[in-house]
């Protein structure tokens, strides 16, 4: 079973959370809400997305390359993480 089927509803949670705080955004760009108040939402909502992978990353390094056994498929899994982390940090 994968980490993400197994903690599913706990990451739907977590990506609900983050569905209302892009909504109350968009509200608040409608409305015409102080920047000051519009950039504080957005580091909400970047903060929400940054938990949500870090859970996600940290499941699949412990499921896929801690305690993967097989080598080749253990050093597949830690650069397929690697690849992806670049492209996130970018």
């Amino acid at each position: 079973m994968s980490h993400t089927t197994r903690d599913q509803k706990k990451l739907i949670v977590r990506v609900s959370k983050i569905q209302g705080q892009t909504n109350g955004l968009k509200k608040m760009l409608e409305n015409e809400h102080e920047c000051q108040d519009v950039l504080q939402q957005i580091a909400a909502i970047r903060g929400a997305v940054n938990g949500l992978m870090r859970e996600v990353i940290k499941e699949h390094l412990i499921e896929h390359v801690v305690l993967e056994e097989d080598l080749t498929k253990r050093e597949a899994d830690l650069d397929v993480i690697l690849k992806i982390l670049d492209s996130y940090i970018k």
